[in-house]
């Protein structure tokens, strides 16, 4: 649908229909407080131009706090996992002190009876 406008349009934009010697397009822009000479033209296209920059900024300066906030918890990450492996270690330590403890309670080979350590 929009295709067809197009051949339609196209003399209005390239200022093609003309009234009174100014093109049809510069008079409804006139008419409408917009006054299309170049230094006006060159304004608005700066300040979109600002403002477009503006909001690169605003999204590199957020790339750039996520990047911080990314190696922030990259290194809380490595301290959880060297902790988690010290905490295995030491689980390890135990259980082999809780087999060389059982060990050696077989190796007493003392009976209790009647609350007394038969030795």
């Amino acid at each position: 649908m929009f295709p067809l406008l197009i051949p339609l349009i196209l003399p209005f934009i390239e200022g093609g229909l003309s009234v009174a010697g100014e093109s049809l397009v510069g008079k409804v822009l006139v008419n409408i407080g917009f006054n299309p000479d170049v230094e006006a033209g060159t304004q608005l296209l700066q300040k979109g131009i600002n403002t477009l920059q503006a909001s690169v900024d605003t999204i590199s300066n957020g790339i750039t706090n996520q990047t911080a906030m990314l190696s922030v918890i990259q290194s809380s990450i490595g301290a959880i996992g060297a902790v988690s492996v010290v905490g295995c270690a030491l689980s390890a330590v135990n259980v082999y002190q809780l087999v060389k403890v059982q060990k050696s309670i077989r190796a007493l080979d003392a009976k209790v009876s009647d609350g007394f350590i038969d030795l």
